[in-house]
C-alpha cells in the first residue's frame, strides 16, 4: 500500500500541514482491506506491516508509508522496528542455511534517486534518503542479525529496475538485490520519469572505514523507464549460491496497449 492509495504524496506527518482527514483515514483503512482481503487476512487492524512465509521462503513487508514524519525524523515506528526485529530473530534457521530473506515496502531502498540528500530530496521527504537516521537503523539491523542474502521488493518511482549490491560493516558483508517495479498503472500512461533520474552506481566514499558503520556499494543491472510489473524466481545451487530471475511486463504504447516483455536480469548472488 502507497500514496496512491489514499492521496497523492500523503504520508503521517504531512509536509504541507494538511492533517490526516477522516476521508484519508477511510481511505487508508479501505485499500488496506483490499489488500488484506486477497493475501487471507490474520494482520492485526491497528498495524499496516505484516510477514509471511511461502514456498520456504520468508517476508516481512514494512510500512513505510502511514507511520512517516516529516523530514529527518523517523520512516517507521519504534514498535515496527522492535517487530522487524524480531522477524529477523525469527528467521534465524534461514539465515544460517544461507536462505534469501525478503522485504517487501512501498519505496526502495535503493537505488537512490539522483537527488538524494539535496533540500528538494529532504523537503519532499518521499524516499529512505530523507530519513538517513531510520536507513541506518535498517541497515543495522540486518548486519546485526548476519542475514547472507537480501531480496528488496519496492515500487513508487514510476521506474523499473533490478539492482546488486553489498552491505557491510566491520564485522558482516550480506548480498543484497533490489526489485523496484512500479506494477502496471493502467488504465493511465506512464509517467515518463527519465532514466537519469536514479543514481545507477554507488560506491563507498573515498577514504571511509569499514568500522564507520554500515557501507552500502551497488550498481544497476536493467533499467526501465515504464510502470512495470514484474515476476521474481529465485533458485539454489548445489555450490550454495542463489540465482534471481526478474522478469518485468509493462504496457506496448498508449494504453489500452497490450502487455509485452520490458525487459529480464538474471544473477547469480
Amino acid at each position: 500500500m502507497d500514496d496512491h492509495e489514499i492521496r497523492d504524496d500523503w504520508f503521517n506527518g504531512l509536509r504541507n500541514g494538511r492533517d490526516d482527514s477522516a476521508n484519508d483515514t477511510l481511505r487508508r483503512e479501505a485499500a488496506f482491506g483490499c489488500l488484506m482481503a486477497g493475501l487471507g487476512g490474520g494482520v492485526a487492524a491497528d498495524r499496516f506491516w505484516y510477514s509471511f512465509e511461502t514456498s520456504g521462503f520468508r517476508f516481512a513487508v514494512l510500512d513505510l508509508r502511514t507511520e512517516r514524519m516529516p523530514p529527518g525524523g523517523r520512516i517507521w515506528s519504534r514498535t515496527q522496528r522492535d517487530w522487524f526485529q524480531s522477524w529477523l530473530a525469527a528467521s534465524a534457521d534461514h539465515i544460517k542455511e544461507g536462505r534469501p530473506l525478503f522485504v517487501a515496502g512501498s519505496i526502495p531502498v535503493f537505488p537512490f534517486n539522483d537527488g538524494a540528500g539535496s533540500a528538494e530530496d529532504l523537503g519532499r521527504g518521499d524516499g529512505w534518503s530523507a530519513y538517513p537516521d531510520s536507513l541506518a537503523e535498517f541497515f543495522s539491523l540486518l548486519l546485526k542479525a548476519k542475514v547472507p542474502r537480501l531480496v528488496l521488493l519496492a515500487g513508487n518511482p514510476h521506474l523499473s529496475h533490478v539492482a546488486q549490491g553489498t552491505l557491510a560493516d566491520a564485522g558482516h558483508s550480506m548480498s543484497v538485490v533490489s526489485v523496484v517495479a512500479s506494477a502496471l498503472n493502467a488504465p493511465l500512461p506512464s509517467m515518463g520519469t527519465p532514466r537519469g533520474a536514479i543514481q545507477a552506481s554507488l560506491r563507498p566514499a573515498p577514504g571511509s572505514e569499514p568500522g564507520s558503520g554500515p557501507r552500502l556499494s551497488y550498481t544497476t543491472r536493467t533499467q526501465s523507464d515504464e510502470d512495470c510489473a514484474c515476476v521474481v524466481e529465485v533458485a539454489g545451487a548445489s555450490d550454495g549460491t542463489w540465482t534471481l530471475v526478474a522478469s518485468f511486463v509493462g504496457l506496448d504504447g498508449t494504453p489500452p496497449g497490450d502487455l509485452t516483455a520490458v525487459g529480464m536480469t538474471t544473477l547469480v548472488f
